[in-house]
């Protein structure tokens, strides 16, 4: 794999992506505008479900370049990846346009990351002293909690792309250094792709909004490529690019049922909308998101084929990170804009 085949497809994602929203985006207007909640940091009616053109993008994209380069059977290796992130889009569309009930939400989500872990069998396996039963739940377990902190994370303009186009940036480098396959590093650079072409309208003040046709299905498409990456490369490599989505969302769990509050329910308690709530601009705070995600997925690449000591010193390089961030997110700022 090339590096210009890599950003090719990045740029084709990108564009495809956008110029798809820019059509559709009369029609999401129409059928698909969401007004401001308990949870919304914006302040007027906007449109939601970009995910479903961040996600075609990039499968259009990925699945035709290794297509034209004779890697089909790459294409076939996703193809349970993909089929279960296109039926998490398809219930997250039929959410965004009539809500359904938490439990019926949970129980897809638990349905479709089963099989997706049930259609790779053993040839993924981390833990092999672990019963592969038992490995089999954490790891659906794992995945749908990914999918749910994601989109419990999607609460300002632009954090999930701030997040998530560093992370599989990282993953594409990856697949580039010949640690990962061809199909991985072609899908995650088309999801780096996809992401920037959808930030041109997510941006700060956002005229689309993923949804949950897009903030769900992408959780589970990193967290279905950080089970590779561990896999094949390490545990840290998998994780750190996506450390502060997960603290964030831990830490604002815990504290919540500690607190016996009802965690189904909206709220602003998450570290990055208190920040914004205490006058910290939506482009500081996502900028600095992006920052983090970057230095970490970047931690995560060169720290590759390293030694146990050295991974041990890259995690808590990871850490102070990723605390420094959440501690800059405590102080108060200016105006918002």
């Amino acid at each position: 794999m090339s590096g210009a085949f890599l950003l090719t497809v990045a740029a084709a994602s990108a564009i495809v992506a956008a110029l798809a929203i820019r059509i559709a985006l009369p029609f999401l207007r129409r059928v698909a505008l969401v007004t401001p909640g308990a949870r919304s940091s914006h302040k007027s009616p906007a449109p939601q479900m970009g995910g479903v053109f961040v996600l075609a993008g990039a499968f259009l994209v990925a699945a035709g370049a290794l297509a034209f380069v004779g890697q089909g059977e790459s294409v076939l290796r996703l193809a349970p990846a993909l089929a279960c992130a296109l039926a998490l889009c398809v219930v997250g569309a039929v959410d965004d346009l009539r809500r359904l009930p938490a439990g019926v939400r949970l129980a897809l989500y638990l349905a479709l990351a089963g099989a997706f872990v049930a259609s790779q069998g053993a040839t993924m396996r981390l833990a092999p002293a672990v019963p592969f039963a038992l490995e089999a739940v954490c790891l659906t377990l794992a995945i749908v909690w990914a999918m749910n902190l994601t989109n419990f994370m999607d609460g300002i303009d632009g954090i999930v792309v701030a997040q998530f186009t560093p992370a599989f940036a990282g993953f594409a480098a990856l697949a580039l250094a010949g640690a990962l396959g061809m199909g991985e590093g072609a899908l995650a650079g088309a999801l780096a792709g996809a992401l920037l072409g959808f930030f041109v309208y997510n941006r700060p003040r956002a005229a689309l909004f993923l949804g949950d046709a897009g903030s769900v299905p992408l959780g589970f498409l990193g967290a279905a490529l950080a089970w590779r990456v561990a896999h094949e490369v390490t545990l840290f490599a998998a994780v750190a690019p996506f450390l502060y989505f997960i603290a964030d969302a831990s830490f604002t769990l815990a504290r919540r049922l500690m607190a016996r509050e009802q965690v189904w329910r909206p709220h602003r308690s998450h570290f990055y909308q208190r920040a914004f709530d205490a006058g910290q601009s939506n482009w500081s705070i996502i900028a600095r998101v992006g920052a983090c995600a970057s230095a970490l997925s970047a931690l995560a690449f060169a720290s590759r084929e390293a030694s146990a000591a050295t991974l041990a010193g890259a995690s808590l390089l990871a850490c102070m990170a990723t605390a420094l961030l959440v501690q800059s997110l405590r102080k108060r700022g200016g105006q918002t804009p």
